[in-house]
């Protein structure tokens, strides 16, 4: 997976954006992965409120430090359940003019489903 994130983004600012708190463990294994530098940042952002489901509202609860204008953007998550967050945090990030926007994604659930992805850049 490393060598593919190297290979994709040789040169330039990559900013590898972890989603809070799951994707910590998933990020320091993606970063240990590569091989050049990357900038690291972190957002915290929820659509569940006090239940279990999704409801619908998203909220950020820790923005980025740093500005991610012209640079590329990896976002590390560790499960994406209804994608109302992700295509949230998609839009928000596209406004912030970065050069490209990609997700890296440990794992899927589909109707209560928990699906495992082999590791691919780019869903």
């Amino acid at each position: 997976m490393g060598a593919e994130i190297d290979r994709d983004y040789p040169s330039g600012n990559l900013h590898l954006i972890c989603i809070l708190k799951g994707a910590c463990f998933f990020l320091a294994d993606l970063s240990r992965a590569l091989h050049r530098d990357a900038f690291v940042d972190f957002m915290g952002i929820s659509s569940y409120g006090k239940g279990k489901s999704t409801s619908g509202e998203v909220k950020v609860t820790k923005d980025l430090d740093i500005s991610v204008e012209g640079a590329d953007l990896l976002i590390v998550e560790d499960i994406v359940d209804s994608g109302v967050t992700l295509n949230y945090l998609m839009n928000l990030l596209e406004q912030r003019k970065p050069r490209s926007i990609r997700t890296e994604i440990q794992a899927l659930t589909l109707q209560g489903v928990m699906i495992l992805l082999q590791p691919t850049i780019g869903w």
